[in-house]
């Protein structure tokens, strides 16, 4: 049975500064992440960003809601791929902002042989999967 939540929903962050411009980012009952400022600036290579994190969750925001409803359309997912990629300019009078959505792309395909009976999880044992 699924468990049923109130509204509001809250989601709490914590993150604490560790050293030059990085940082842990946390939240109760999730793996810690580093970010870091930007190489552009005078941040990190080949870390994690707020830019990156902010494209991100809009991409996966995307996909979980692709994904809930091709659930309640009872259709088979079988595979899903997005790429999406942020703007991040200076807007003059209101400083950086990310100001649009520059390409996004997605792929996905659906098995068009059969219909789905319930959740997920109860599709990926009758297919053996889990």
């Amino acid at each position: 049975m699924a468990t049923v939540y109130s509204l509001p929903y809250l989601y709490e962050t914590d993150v604490e500064w560790i050293g030059e411009r990085k940082g842990d980012l946390e939240s109760p009952g999730l793996a810690s992440l580093q970010v870091a400022s930007p190489p552009e600036f005078q941040g990190h290579q080949g870390m994690w960003t707020p830019e990156h994190y902010f494209v991100a969750s809009v991409n996966s925001c995307f996909m979980t809601t692709f994904l809930a409803i091709a659930e309640m359309s009872r259709l088979e997912l079988v595979s899903f791929d997005s790429k999406a990629t942020g703007k991040l300019d200076k807007v003059e009078g209101a400083g950086y902002q990310m100001t649009e959505e520059l390409s996004s792309s997605q792929n996905s395909s659906f098995d068009t042989k059969r219909t789905w009976n319930g959740p997920a999880e109860s599709w990926k044992k009758q297919k053996g999967t889990v």
